[in-house]
């Protein structure tokens, strides 16, 4: 899944938290650590980032993408440093969490042909070949089109709700006075 779609997913799941920015950041960290910073030095060098004589125009990568992105969408790892957090904090930092959520959501959205999510590493390579793969424009649509959907359902629920609490403090003073 793109970034984009992890921080709306995860501005859903986190939408009551007080500092929203810590779940979101941890919910597109694992693409930006292994990724995007090769993605931000290949822009700023001008270099092209993908190489049109491969069929499918998979990005081209050094040896270390794989790596990285083995490390940062790993259970295993997420499960190690959510524990190391919770010990010294002496409680969990479900902020956090958005990272597991992050590598939950990857492990059905990528096919073995573009980045199968390895979510056991170190332990096993295991991955999904997925037929979901996040990048298929129809995967795409629908995607995004249940976001709206939950976002305009929220945003209306909540508007009303507010009207509602308005309309009703409103009718409370009337009636004290």
């Amino acid at each position: 899944m793109d970034i984009f779609a992890h921080s709306l997913w995860t501005g859903l799941i986190f939408r009551k938290t007080k500092k929203i920015w810590w779940p979101i950041f941890f919910s597109v960290a694992p693409d930006i650590f292994s990724n995007g910073i090769y993605l931000a030095i290949s822009v700023v060098r001008g270099v092209s980032i993908i190489d049109s004589s491969r069929e499918h125009l998979n990005p081209v990568r050094p040896e270390i993408i794989p790596i990285l992105y083995s490390i940062t969408h790993s259970l295993v790892i997420f499960a190690i440093v959510f524990l190391i957090v919770w010990l010294i904090l002496k409680k969990p930092w479900w902020a956090l969490g958005a990272w597991g959520i992050h590598i939950l959501i990857d492990i059905p959205g990528h096919s073995a042909k573009f980045f199968a999510t390895p979510f056991l590493y170190p332990l096993s390579s295991l991955a999904v070949d997925s037929s979901m793969n996040w990048g298929n424009s129809y995967i795409l649509f629908i995607n995004y089109s249940i976001l709206a959907i939950l976002y305009l359902w929220i945003f209306l629920f909540k508007n009303r709700r507010k009207r509602f609490i308005t309309y009703f403090n409103e009718k409370r003073k009337l009636i004290k006075r």
